[in-house]
């Protein structure tokens, strides 16, 4: 089957659909228009397919493409069938997935359009193109981490900004689209780090999580062991009396806190406080400085060791005012 050249309002594809079946022209675009009431998304994804995969009619190309038209009845048939099946495409986390299937199947059908025809510059625009599907369908099956699925699904806008570059350099410098996905990288590098940055700075205010540490009566010397990440570390002394040690810490809701205690039995206890980021790709609106407040008595002889991680962090030591 081929496209028609000469009963064509859009593509020539209902023209060429009632050159092989017994149905006309009108008729084909009248069913197609019905398709279209009932399911709007299913029929311009179906006719795109046909358009792109078959050939227009030529008198200088064989009139018969069985293989192309078997792909186009195919894939055009899943993607109507899927339209009426919605409930197969949704992932486990709910999404909805048909949407970003279609975009799979137009976007590979465009890449085959022109990788035929070798024009090698529209080949790289259906390859970036054909990249937002196949992102948004790791993502919405949990393929990708959280947090790296939300940084590129912030940076997707760039992929406008690469295809306008890339139409507006056409003609005018060589390697266009190869220059445009270059500048375009680099500005979204540019963004990312400002944004990463800005976050990274701001004080977080989220709600407090406490641990504490009973201090045996033996002990008489205690070592304070911290592993922090961008965090304020502020130590005040604890009531008169008091032999708990309390660590407040307020942070992002990505990192967490772990303590651990040991006693050698002969007056020396070790506290270690370790804040730890155990998703490597965060959300990018839960980064920035925490806050961690230490409580402790100061009636002992204590040494600390404050190693850091990334550390960007400030001491503060302190005593509670006196009640008298």
């Amino acid at each position: 089957m081929t496209r028609s050249f000469t009963e064509r309002l859009i593509g020539g594809v209902c023209g060429g659909l009632s050159h092989r079946t017994p149905l006309n022209a009108a008729l084909w675009r009248l069913l197609w228009a019905m398709l279209l009431i009932a399911a709007p998304p299913a029929a311009v994804a179906a006719y795109l397919l046909w358009w792109w995969l078959i050939p227009l009619e030529s008198p200088f190309r064989k009139q018969s493409y069985p293989l192309s038209t078997l792909v186009a009845l195919v894939l055009s048939g899943l993607v109507v069938g899927g339209w009426f099946g919605r409930a197969a495409f949704i992932t486990p986390t709910g999404q909805d997935s048909y949407l970003p299937f279609v975009g799979l199947l137009l976007g590979g059908a465009f890449l085959a359009r022109q990788t035929q025809s070798r024009s090698w510059a529209n080949v790289l625009i259906a390859l970036v193109l054909l990249s937002v599907p196949i992102i948004t369908l790791l993502g919405a099956y949990n393929v990708l981490p959280l947090g790296l699925f939300d940084l590129i699904g912030r940076a997707l806008p760039g992929v406008l900004i690469f295809v306008g570059l890339a139409l507006l350099l056409r003609g005018r410098v060589p390697y266009a689209s190869p220059i445009a996905l270059l500048v375009t990288l680099v500005m979204i590098g540019a963004l990312a780090t400002t944004a990463i940055t800005s976050r990274t700075n701001r004080l977080l205010e989220t709600p407090p999580v406490a641990v504490t540490q009973d201090v045996a009566a033996a002990v008489t010397t205690l070592q304070l062991d911290l592993s922090a990440l961008t965090t304020d570390v502020r130590v005040t002394s604890a009531e008169p009396g008091s032999r708990t040690i309390t660590v407040t810490f307020v942070g992002s809701t990505e990192n967490t806190l772990t303590q651990d205690y040991t006693d050698d039995g002969v007056g020396l206890a070790t506290y270690r406080v370790r804040e730890t980021r155990p998703n490597p790709y965060p959300r990018l609106e839960n980064l920035g400085r925490g806050t961690m407040r230490w409580r402790f008595p100061l009636m002992w002889a204590w040494r600390s060791r404050l190693p850091g991680r990334m550390a960007m962090w400030n001491l503060i030591c302190a005593t509670p005012p006196s009640n008298g």
